[in-house]
């Protein structure tokens, strides 16, 4: 099955982000004891340390052309549908950028326990990298899973949103399954 839209992105950002930290050799010091309490906030720090914040707004962007040609393949013409993804689909996807970034995070903290987060942020933990580094195959396809879901929410919500707006421009269309 061929991947696209914020699932894709969040894919590959996932097996970028992660390569550099977990191939870099740690420091040899024992880490304090990481309560699980504190994951969310771990994995946060992670995130912003290697800079998914700054990539959220390329990773809804990354979506703009498959909405215009998901529109135009519904029948909807080529200038409605550029209009239908940038007047109401884009901005409702990049108000709820914020919830992407939380549901990386919580793919962080599913994945990884507290000390491999800890060890993540910190690199003080040489044990806890290594658990970490054996995990990271699996994380472009959770981060790409988390992303299309997300996409599917936001997408289904501001069409529901802009509905009457939508359909004055052809797309009654958008809300019928393909």
């Amino acid at each position: 099955m061929r991947r696209t839209g914020p699932g894709l992105a969040a894919a590959a950002l996932g097996a970028l982000l992660l390569a550099p930290v977990l191939h870099v050799p740690a420091l040899a010091q024992p880490a304090p004891a990481v309560k699980q309490d504190d994951a969310h906030s771990l994995a946060r720090t992670f995130l912003v340390k290697v800079g998914v914040d700054k990539q959220l707004d390329s990773i809804v962007l990354a979506t703009r052309d498959l909405m215009v040609v998901t529109f135009k393949g519904r029948g909807i013409t080529d200038e409605n549908a550029a209009l239908i993804t940038d007047r109401y689909m884009l901005p409702e996807f990049r108000a709820r950028a914020p919830e992407l970034m939380r549901r990386f995070e919580d793919v962080m903290v599913t994945d990884f326990t507290a000390p491999e987060l800890q060890a993540l942020v910190t690199r003080d933990n040489p044990d806890a990298l290594r658990s970490a580094q054996a995990k990271a195959g699996q994380m472009p396809a959770h981060f790409q899973a988390a992303g299309e879901a997300w996409g599917r929410q936001v997408g289904e919500g501001a069409y529901a949103k802009n509905k009457a707006e939508i359909d004055k421009l052809g797309g009654s269309a958008v809300g019928a399954k393909p």
